[in-house]
């Protein structure tokens, strides 16, 4: 059963794009299908504690985190409600791989305790806070600020300009807000490296949308339901890159470079957007080691464009 511990079975069998979870961990892989069918996968001979894997899977927008060890594939699914670990021998894999796979997508399905619906409501119900029909740039910074408190102890006390966080008022009764993402979030503990690098494209997308009507109604929280009317994009030449594909184009874009002769690289969007090709080029830069000077330069016409970008390559 020695070809389940090489990532090629994986691809050649299944045809996803694997990618490193994390930049410098090199037997993890989020394995990419494109809009479904994504899971995590962990080649080793040692086994994390169930909680870090829910925590990679659910920051990772997936469901199922999958351990190959010894001569066992172990399946972990944070969103089943016993968070039962199941044990399944690699030979029955090996003669029923295909039934096997069509179980994983039949409990990948999309809910709203995933990752992405979360930090939208959130963000929704910061919109409808500060009454931002257009443009929610404080909406957008007031998010970063909650996010950032993921790392941080205190988010009052957090430096804006290590965050690359524009100054924002944080109001009055703000804690009731990370009450609300923490009971969204359960037991789980987020990984902010994950979330950023697998979410903030679709929070962009939210974020350029127009709203035509908030809904003001009050929760037990002293929050606001999240729930709004939105219109067509803003902006009507706004296209956005999926992250499969970024990393796929820097990936065939970075393997014509010889890193081992270069001492500086620089790197231009002109339409930034997220800044979705610049933060996958510095991971993929660290993931291959180069050790020279990487120069980003970026441009935007849209302000919420530019404070997300400041935010992501800030942290990154």
């Amino acid at each position: 059963m020695t070809e389940f511990k090489n990532i090629s079975f994986w691809v050649k069998n299944l045809g996803h794009l694997p990618v490193s979870l994390m930049p410098t961990v090199n037997d993890k892989y989020i394995m990419l299908n494109g809009i479904s069918g994504n899971f995590c996968l962990h080649i080793s001979n040692e086994e994390n504690d169930k909680d870090i894997y829910f925590s990679q899977s659910w920051s990772s927008n997936t469901k199922n985190f999958l351990l190959i060890k010894d001569d066992k594939a172990k399946l972990f699914n944070w969103h089943k409600t016993n968070n039962k670990i199941e044990s399944i021998p690699l030979h029955y894999i090996q003669d029923n791989l295909t039934k096997f796979y069509n179980y994983l997508i039949s409990n990948s399905y999309k809910s709203d305790r995933d990752v992405i619906p979360v930090i939208i409501d959130i963000f929704r119900q910061f919109r409808t806070l500060t009454s931002e029909y257009q443009n929610p740039v404080q909406a957008l910074n007031l998010l970063f600020v909650l996010l950032a408190g993921i790392e941080e102890e205190n988010v009052y006390l957090i430096d804006r300009n290590k965050w690359g966080i524009s100054d924002v008022h944080i109001p009055q009764g703000f804690d009731a807000f990370i009450d609300r993402f923490n009971l969204n979030t359960g037991t789980i503990s987020p990984d902010l490296n994950l979330i950023l690098r697998h979410s903030a494209g679709a929070l962009f997308q939210e974020a350029q949308k127009e709203v035509i009507f908030f809904d003001n109604q009050l929760d037990l929280f002293g929050t606001f339901s999240g729930s709004s009317t939105t219109k067509k994009l803003i902006y009507s030449s706004i296209h956005y890159t999926p992250s499969y594909l970024a990393r796929s184009i820097v990936e065939n874009t970075l393997k014509t470079l010889d890193l081992n002769v270069l001492q500086e690289i620089k790197i231009l969007d002109p339409a930034c957007g997220s800044a979705e090709f610049l933060i996958e080029a510095l991971k993929q830069l660290k993931e291959n080691k180069f050790r020279g000077t990487v120069k980003i330069q970026g441009f935007d016409s849209s302000q919420t464009a530019v404070d997300t970008s400041n935010f992501l390559l800030s942290y990154e």
